[in-house]
């Protein structure tokens, strides 16, 4: 097993935790706020129990997006130019889908283009958080469910580019995933490093014209979200059905 000696296998497998945590946790709180009914607080404004009365206080049919009410909510996809203006739900399948792949032993040793843009798309929004001074995203990204050793120190960002731009292995397994270096600026040509044939670019076209969430995306998500959390997610579904599949 090869590895860059300076970043010890259990602090790279942390890194892309928390890329997932956050990702998660902005598309979640984006979501929840693009179906709120208008005025009413966002989700970050908001504690457990509210959150959950907003829910059950509105009608099962109620499947409108108020686009001038929401027109800051934005999930971890819309980092990437391609995929910008996915729904919500199917940007949280993504990334949920994602995540399972990647604890999988046997694994595929190169994972599918879209689970690497994923990838991508959720280092390169920590990359962002990492440089913002609002850390209560990080307060929250660090209080999941796993005991961490990674500190959320001013070397985290340094860190993250790292493996953005490193062929890691990922959890002891054989399998690489290739990342571009992907600084902000050069986003959009390390998109194109990783789409190089027509069919793959394709495959992304098929993500940003999906609208429902597979209900199988919700199920074994130990390790990656709360209980907290895990609840607040299904409570969501259970009260917009028509985003399901």
């Amino acid at each position: 097993m090869k590895t860059n000696p300076r970043i010890p296998l259990e602090l790279v497998c942390e890194l892309h935790y928390v890329a997932f945590r956050a990702a998660f946790l902005i598309t979640l709180d984006s979501l929840i706020a693009e179906y709120l009914r208008p005025g009413e607080l966002r989700p970050d404004d908001m504690n457990q129990d509210d959150i959950y009365d907003s829910l059950h206080q509105q009608d099962d049919s109620i499947l409108w997006v108020n686009h001038s009410a929401t027109t800051d909510n934005y999930g971890f996809l819309d980092v990437i130019p391609l995929l910008r203006g996915t729904a919500l739900q199917v940007q949280l399948q993504q990334l949920l889908e994602t995540w399972k792949l990647m604890q999988q032993p046997d694994r595929p040793d190169i994972l599918p283009l879209k689970n690497r843009i994923v990838i991508l798309a959720a280092t390169e929004q920590m990359a962002t958080i990492t440089q913002s001074s609002e850390n209560s995203l990080l307060k929250r990204v660090w209080a999941g469910p796993r005991a961490l050793n990674l500190p959320c120190d001013i070397w985290l960002h340094s860190k993250i580019r790292c493996i953005q731009s490193m062929n890691l292995e990922l959890a002891g397994h054989p399998g690489h995933l290739h990342f571009p270096s992907c600084a902000t600026s050069k986003l959009s040509e390390s998109l194109a490093n990783l789409c190089g044939e027509d069919h793959e670019a394709e495959e992304l076209l098929e993500i940003v014209g999906g609208w429902t969430l597979d209900r199988a995306a919700l199920a074994d998500l130990d390790g990656l979200l709360s209980q907290e959390e895990f609840e607040l997610l299904t409570a969501f579904f259970e009260e917009q059905p028509g985003l399901l599949s």
